[in-house]
């Protein structure tokens, strides 16, 4: 077989392929809860309890040789700032998602974990990673109805992104909702149609926060968006969702990735303490600088507090 016709028989099994998938109701995702209404109701995160939380695209694709190493150093910066729960995307590398795990818990007492983390599989890879400090007690996972076009969004279609939830105990009888998402890229070829996948998957998006927000409890959204404050689609989601932009309380304003905090108890409202990055390029504790991702990871050190009674004159 020439290699002309190899490619050709490759293009066609990934037509075939594609057209499976596209005809098909199932996603192929991996076995997580759907079914919202089996969260366990909680209290809200009391005020006294504080939590350091992650978003970041790390661009760990199956492919990627170099992903190891970058996910090792990762893993050792996480440790050096302390976060509690870390959202990423793009994690599509089993073997960079085995790597950060190692070294968070190397050291660790035998048989137990400092972290532990929950991966959102479907159709190649969603490429959603969730890790916390604390117990993961349940996980869910809902893909966008709209996947973008199958050869003209990238790979995005391809890679079966979606909206992930992991319901993590942060203390005896209290539960932090914890929302990690990738939404659909923007290409110059085929702007309009991506904008308008684009706006679908934010309602749905907001949709599900709603939901999640009704069964009490305390919830944090992180995720690359692929949009920011200035766009229509941000502004719709987080007026629509109740979303409060956490690091905009801390004079970070970033382009594509945020972390937000949703919260419906008039008496309560979310305060960043504290906030700051993981440039594209990072400095080594040598002096050296090596490359972390396509994008900057960000953390913030939040809390909820109480609103403040209005004094009556």
């Amino acid at each position: 077989m020439s290699r002309f016709d190899a490619s050709a028989l490759a293009l066609v099994i990934l037509a075939a392929v594609a057209l499976l998938f596209s005809s098909s109701s199932c996603m192929c995702c991996s076995a997580h809860e759907t079914d919202l209404s089996t969260i366990v109701p909680s209290e809200p995160l009391p005020p006294c309890i504080q939590v350091k939380v992650m978003t970041m695209n790390v661009q760990c694709l199956p492919i990627s040789s170099a992903s190891l190493e970058r996910m090792g150093r990762i893993g050792e910066w996480i440790l050096e700032h302390d976060v509690d729960v870390i959202g990423f995307q793009e994690a599509m590398s089993a073997k960079a998602r085995a790597r950060v795990m190692e070294v968070l818990n190397d050291g660790a007492v035998s048989g137990e974990r400092r972290y532990e983390g929950t991966y959102f599989d479907c159709k190649f890879g969603s490429g959603l990673f969730i890790v916390s400090k604390w117990p993961i007690q349940a996980t869910f996972f809902h893909p966008y109805r709209k996947q973008g076009p199958v050869f003209d969004s990238g790979f995005d279609w391809w890679a079966g992104k979606g909206i992930a939830m992991a319901v993590i105990e942060v203390s005896q009888g209290v539960y932090l909702n914890f929302i990690d998402t990738h939404v659909i890229s923007f290409y110059p070829r085929g702007v309009d149609k991506l904008l308008t996948m684009r706006f679908a998957q934010m309602r749905q998006l907001a949709e599900f926060v709603d939901k999640v927000v009704a069964t009490g409890g305390s919830t944090i959204v992180v995720g690359d968006l692929n949009c920011g404050e200035r766009d229509e689609e941000w502004q719709y989601l987080s007026s629509k969702a109740g979303l409060v932009p956490l690091l905009h309380q801390c004079g970070i304003h970033p382009d594509i990735d945020h972390i937000f905090g949703v919260e419906r108890n008039p008496a309560l409202q979310w305060d960043c303490k504290e906030a700051f990055q993981l440039g594209q390029r990072n400095r080594a504790s040598d002096g050296s600088r090596w490359v972390v991702s396509d994008h900057d990871g960000y953390v913030a050190r939040i809390c909820l507090q109480r609103v403040p009674a209005r004094s009556e004159d």
